[in-house]
């Protein structure tokens, strides 16, 4: 367990559900197993410990949900006003589609959203970062995935000044100046 007391199974689910809503606008216990190649049971074990935790929240009923072009859920409303707003294009590229009671949707709290996209920025910043050093782009996402749960805040963001710059500290700035042979 991190410092935060949530285990790094759990940021994985987590990370995997917001990356799952970012490419395709919601999150399903069937896409999430995919995503983490693992089984189904498996993720059921882990919305149930994540739900209890507050992480996340399911919904098993049925409603309209109007999507944005950016898959961000706008609204949840009833049929005859979905056809309104598209009947009178009061959204662009707007998506509707109808969630059934066995299309049992994902949705993660403030919490959970503030956890996966922690973990989630750390892994596409590590790997765009290990990809930029020549590593095989499987390779860093590989690792990007070791490392986004253990690293720490001050490291991480060492990590992403010098990627930003490509500059290290000078080796008097060094807080040991041992490793640097200078006295």
């Amino acid at each position: 367990m991190n410092k935060r007391g949530i285990g790094k199974s759990s940021e994985d689910y987590l990370e995997s559900m917001l990356k799952l809503r970012e490419e395709n606008g919601y999150i399903r216990a069937v896409d999430v197993a995919e995503d983490l190649g693992v089984s189904k049971p498996s993720v059921s074990t882990a919305v149930k410990h994540l739900r209890q935790d507050g992480y996340i929240e399911l919904n098993h009923s049925n409603f309209i949900a109007i999507l944005h072009f950016h898959a961000c859920i706008i609204n949840s409303c009833s049929l005859n006003l979905a056809h309104i707003l598209i009947k009178h294009r009061l959204f662009r590229q707007i998506k509707v589609f109808v969630v059934t009671k066995n299309s049992n949707f994902i949705f993660l709290t403030e919490s959970g959203e503030e956890i996966a996209q922690k973990i989630y920025t750390r892994h596409k910043t590590l790997t765009k970062f290990f990809t930029s050093l020549g590593v095989d782009p499987k390779i860093a996402a590989e690792d990007a995935c070791l490392i986004e749960h253990d690293i720490s805040e001050e490291t991480f963001e060492a990590l992403c000044r010098h990627a930003m710059t490509g500059v290290l500290p000078e080796d008097g700035a060094s807080s040991n100046q041992a490793d640097t042979g200078s006295e």
